[in-house]
């Protein structure tokens, strides 16, 4: 025959084990779900500059469109920007942002950005705890 009381407190215990693990899961699944987010969006942003850049031949209009097209993550990702051309031997010889290029060259548009995490408690698994990724384009030039 059992006490009574002397499994008193067991639940308080078992659910400090669950919760910790749920809370860490849910705070996982935030910040990686940011991070897809922050990324897809730039792709999205780099694409649409790399579009503008090919049509209007303006790479300052392409940057400007790349702003607009991020859904406000631009100023917080501190973004270093790089437009290059595809050369003979196939490697990649950057161009000046306000050039042109020829036409029929291919135009690689890349663009380096950095962001924080939501919660901070995946942050450890990453180099100086912050996200750091490149998105690019590359399209022929009309």
């Amino acid at each position: 025959m059992r006490r009574p009381g002397r499994h008193r407190g067991s639940a308080l215990v078992e659910f400090a084990f669950v919760a910790v693990s749920f809370f860490t899961l849910v705070a996982a699944i935030f910040d990686f779900s940011y991070l897809f987010f922050v990324n897809l969006t730039m792709q999205h942003a780099v694409r649409e500059g790399a579009r503008v850049a090919a049509v209007q031949g303006n790479y300052s209009t392409a940057i400007t469109t790349m702003q607009d097209q991020s859904m406000g993550l631009w100023n917080t990702l501190s973004p270093v920007v790089t437009v290059g051309v595809i050369n003979g031997s196939g490697g990649v010889t950057a161009l000046p942002p306000n050039s042109a290029g020829s036409s029929s060259d291919i135009i690689v548009l890349n663009v380096n950005c950095t962001t924080t995490l939501l919660t901070g408690l995946i942050a450890a698994f990453f180099p100086g705890n912050v996200y750091n990724f490149n998105v690019s384009a590359t399209i022929r030039n009309e």
